[in-house]
């Protein structure tokens, strides 16, 4: 996959100084769907680098994920304003400027209430969700009945054709994570009360098995949200309600038995709804919810924040409700942010030869000079 350079906007008024290793080849995407832009962060420590990444541009409506494609461009996963179609769902493609370019597809073409999603070999994977059980409740006869639910599975091209659904069970309850593991993909499944469970779908995601089931009565598990893999295999889950915090598994669907399988994320609360999680690079585990982004180790479990978007007087305003997270890939050498590294890119440095302060400075050394040059020619 080639490394990208994306543009970095200014940082809100409200938003915390950018960290130090800004230009690193990874970083951290969560977007913000209270003010339907996305926040960058680094993705060795989880420190903040803007809080305005990709500004709000009238296209994005509450994205839930993003995902990275070959081509370096972004892919944001939007659900809309709530769970149940809209003419606003769909998949929509980006530069790794953060410039809209096209909506790849939408409610009409079958993409509606995107969750999560992955690529895989020539595909892009994701899961939808529905608000109703793939087999609802029979409701009281004074009660209309509710349809169906839509919870499965979808793979697209990478060019945008070729939509189709690969799974829809039965049992599905409500679809909303899913992540590439070696023999497949893990998806989570369940509401906010039992039964919720993690489910195994075949690497060609027309099968399905069930993976790991809380005991019935438990609160673990609740709501089960993004699925991230984890390093060595395995994966960690973000659960919304009941026991709500970070879960994780081993390669087989146990619960990991050398670190501690459940970790209540406490945010600046006690206890935290927790919607994403992702593994950061000095091994602690990134997580977030609600206004909330925060970190912890998961051996010893030591718990720091990093983000709580209250504002206002009364310190009760929110100023962002954080989704998914996503790591992407970026390169500080390509200036112009068109996926390549050449004369260009060259060009611009040159005419910022001599600033301060610009993303010419590609060592951080405050001035653009022949350091710099250097790295670029590299």
């Amino acid at each position: 996959m080639p490394s990208l350079r994306p543009w970095i906007p200014a940082i809100a008024s409200f938003a915390f100084a950018a960290s130090t290793s800004a230009f690193a080849d990874s970083i951290i995407l969560i977007p913000d769907t209270l003010r339907d832009r996305v926040w960058a962060f680094d993705a060795f420590d989880g420190a903040v680098i803007s809080s305005d990444y990709i500004p709000a541009d009238g296209q994005m409506k509450q994205v839930q994920s993003i995902v990275q494609l070959p081509s370096g461009n972004l892919v944001m996963l939007e659900p809309a304003t709530s769970i149940g179609c809209s003419s606003l769902d769909g998949l929509l493609e980006y530069s790794p400027c953060g410039t809209f370019i096209r909506r790849i597809v939408g409610e009409a073409d079958g993409a509606c209430d995107a969750q999560q999603g992955c690529v895989v070999g020539d595909r892009l994977w994701f899961v939808r969700a529905d608000i109703n059980p793939n087999t609802p409740v029979v409701p009281p006869p004074e009660q209309d009945p509710k349809p169906p639910g839509l919870n499965g599975m979808w793979s697209i091209n990478l060019d945008g054709t070729g939509l189709i659904e690969t799974l829809r069970h039965p049992t599905l309850i409500r679809m909303n994570g899913m992540a590439r593991i070696a023999s497949g993909f893990v998806a989570s499944d369940g509401g906010s009360s039992p039964p919720c469970r993690l489910v195994h779908v075949s690497a060609d995601g027309t099968t399905m098995q069930s993976w790991y089931e809380p005991p019935q009565a438990s609160t673990f598990l609740n709501f089960p949200q993004q699925v991230s893999p984890m390093p060595g295999g395995g994966v960690a889950v973000a659960c919304f309600s009941g026991a709500a915090g970070v879960y994780f598994f081993d390669a087989t669907g146990q619960p990991r038995k050398d670190i501690n399988w459940y970790h209540p994320a406490q945010g600046a609360y006690n206890g935290l709804a927790v919607r994403g999680c992702h593994p950061l690079g000095n091994g602690e585990v990134l997580y977030c919810g609600g206004t909330v982004v925060g970190a912890f180790d998961p051996t010893t479990g030591a718990d720091r924040l990093i983000v709580n978007a209250l504002g206002g007087k009364s310190g009760m305003s929110a100023q962002a409700l954080f989704r998914f997270i996503s790591k992407v890939e970026r390169c500080s050498c390509d200036l112009n942010c068109d996926a390549r590294v050449d004369g260009q890119d060259l060009g611009v440095l040159l005419g910022e030869w001599g600033s301060a302060g610009t993303t010419s400075d590609l060592n951080g050394d405050g001035t653009v000079d022949g350091q710099d040059l250097g790295v670029l020619l590299g």
